[in-house]
C-alpha cells in the first residue's frame, strides 16, 4: 500500500479540519501531519503527498509553512504524487485569494 501524508498549516484550525476530512476519506493509513511538527523523513517516507495551507491577508503563506517550505524543497520529491489545497477570504482578498498554494507549487515544482 503506497504512504499517503496529509500535511498541513493551520492557524485557526480550518485548514487542520479540512485534512482531517481528506485523511478521513482516504482512509488506508493515510495519515496528517502538522508541518509546524513535520520533518523531511517523514515526507520521504510517502509516495503520495497532499499540502495544504491558507493564505493570510494579501497572498501571505500560513507562518508554519514559512518555515517548513525551505525543509520540503531540501526533500527528495522525485516519484511523488503531490496535490495542493488552499483556503483564504475570497471574499475581502478576492485579488490574492489562495496564492499561499501558489507559493508552495513555485517552491517545489521542480523538485522531483
Amino acid at each position: 500500500m503506497e504512504k499517503t501524508a496529509v500535511l498541513v498549516g493551520s492557524s485557526t484550525g480550518n485548514t487542520e479540519s479540512v485534512g482531517e476530512k481528506i485523511v478521513e476519506k482516504l482512509g488506508n493509513g493515510a495519515k496528517l501531519i502538522n508541518v509546524a511538527d513535520a520533518s523531511v523523513a517523514q515526507i520521504e517516507d510517502c509516495k503520495n503527498l497532499i499540502l495544504g495551507t491558507s493564505t493570510w491577508g494579501v497572498g501571505d503563506l500560513q507562518d508554519d509553512w514559512e518555515d517548513f517550505l525551505p525543509k520540503l524543497a531540501q526533500a527528495d520529491l522525485n516519484g511523488k504524487t503531490v496535490a495542493l489545497f488552499g483556503l483564504g477570504d475570497a471574499e475581502s482578498y478576492y485579488d490574492s485569494f489562495v496564492d499561499g498554494i501558489g507559493t508552495i507549487y513555485e517552491e517545489i515544482k521542480d523538485k522531483g
